[in-house]
C-alpha cells in the first residue's frame, strides 16, 4: 500500500472512532518515521571515532617510517665503523730502518668515523619522532566498542533486517 493510502486509512479509523488521538499519532509516527528515533549522540560518537581511527593510522604510519629510518641509520653506522676498523696502515717509505707512515689511511678512518657518527645522529633524531608518533597513536586510537547490543534508538547497521515489533 502507498503511504498516502495508509495515512488516509488511519484518518478514516480515527474519524470512525476506532483509534484515539494518541493511537492515531503513534501509528502516524511509526508510518512516517519507521518507529525509530535517531540517536544523535551515538552518530556523533561514530563520526568522532572514525576520525580518531584515521588519525591513529596516520600516526602509526609516521611512527613506522621514522623507526625504519632510525634502524637504517644504526645499521649504516655499524657498517661504517667496521669499514674504519678494517683500514690498514701503510707506509710511504720504509728504508734503512726508517718508516714514514702514510697519512691517507688515518684520513680515511677519520672520514668513516665521522660518517658513522653522522648516521648515529640520524638514528637518534629519527627515533624521537618515531617515539612521539607511537605515543600519539596510543593516545588517538579510540577505545574498543562495547560488546553488547547497540544502544536503544541507534540506527541498525547497514544490511541488517528491520527490527520486528510485537504488539500485544
Amino acid at each position: 500500500m502507498a503511504l498516502d493510502e495508509e495515512l488516509a486509512r488511519l484518518a478514516d479509523l480515527r474519524r470512525d472512532g476506532a483509534l484515539t488521538s494518541a493511537e492515531f499519532a503513534l501509528a502516524k509516527e511509526r508510518l512516517l518515521g519507521g518507529g525509530q528515533t535517531v540517536d544523535y549522540a551515538f552518530l556523533a560518537y561514530q563520526a568522532v571515532t572514525a576520525t580518531r581511527r584515521r588519525s591513529a593510522r596516520v600516526a602509526a604510519a609516521v611512527a613506522v617510517l621514522f623507526a625504519v629510518m632510525s634502524l637504517w641509520g644504526l645499521a649504516r653506522q655499524a657498517d661504517l665503523r667496521r669499514q674504519a676498523a678494517a683500514v690498514e696502515d701503510a707506509a710511504l717509505v720504509e728504508a734503512l730502518g726508517v718508516r714514514i707512515p702514510d697519512p691517507r689511511p688515518d684520513i680515511e678512518r677519520l672520514e668513516l668515523r665521522v660518517r658513522a657518527t653522522a648516521y648515529g645522529a640520524v638514528a637518534v633524531v629519527a627515533a624521537l619522532p618515531a617515539a612521539a608518533a607511537a605515543l600519539l597513536w596510543l593516545l588517538l586510537r579510540p577505545p574498543t566498542p562495547p560488546s553488547g547490543p547497540a544502544p536503544t534508538g541507534a540506527p541498525p547497521p547497514p544490511g541488517a533486517p528491520p527490527p520486528t515489533t510485537f504488539e500485544g
